[in-house]
């Protein structure tokens, strides 16, 4: 899709490789910036893939197991919750079964040594899970909150600009 000025046209989401659904594909973009940046197609060439180690990918499901907390695990390939109990998140549930709808593949033998990801979604009741839940995650990763922290920023600078 270049233009005539060397431009090159990119979808960058936030979702993993596996979920840019064919019809976008077929548009013809020139790459794909995926994963949160984890993953960044171009031309057709992989040009970078971050992916967290195996003995990572534990830590957080422990962390997730002990803090009661939801988590969904993706990677340029799969998608994968933790069923070792049932989901009770309301949009974990609601993602979950829209990836069934998809016909989305879903290992469930998360301790295989071979799995991995490279990014992850928790969801949770109480802020002191994701508290509990960050004393693990921060290390390694960034938290994006978007339920608890984006609306609270945005309006809080609203609220200033509105001041001048």
């Amino acid at each position: 899709m270049r233009d005539t000025f060397g431009h090159l046209m990119f979808i960058n989401t936030g979702r993993c490789f596996q979920n840019v659904e064919p019809r976008f594909r077929r548009i013809g973009f020139d790459g794909y910036v995926c994963g949160c940046g984890t993953n960044i197609f171009c031309s057709g060439t992989e040009a970078l893939h971050v992916a967290q180690t195996h003995s990572i990918t534990m830590q957080l499901l422990e962390a997730a197991r002990k803090t009661n907390v939801d988590i969904l695990f993706e990677s340029r390939k799969e998608v994968a919750f933790d069923k070792s109990r049932s989901l009770t998140h309301p949009d974990a549930i609601h993602q979950y079964k829209a990836f069934l709808n998809r016909g989305y593949d879903m290992p469930e033998n998360l301790e295989n040594p071979n799995f991995f990801c490279d990014k992850f979604v928790v969801w949770y009741q109480t802020p002191d899970q994701l508290e509990e839940f960050r004393k693990v995650s921060d290390p390694y990763f960034t938290c994006i909150d978007r339920a608890r922290y984006l609306p609270r920023i945005c309006s809080n600078r609203l609220q200033q600009s509105d001041r001048h």
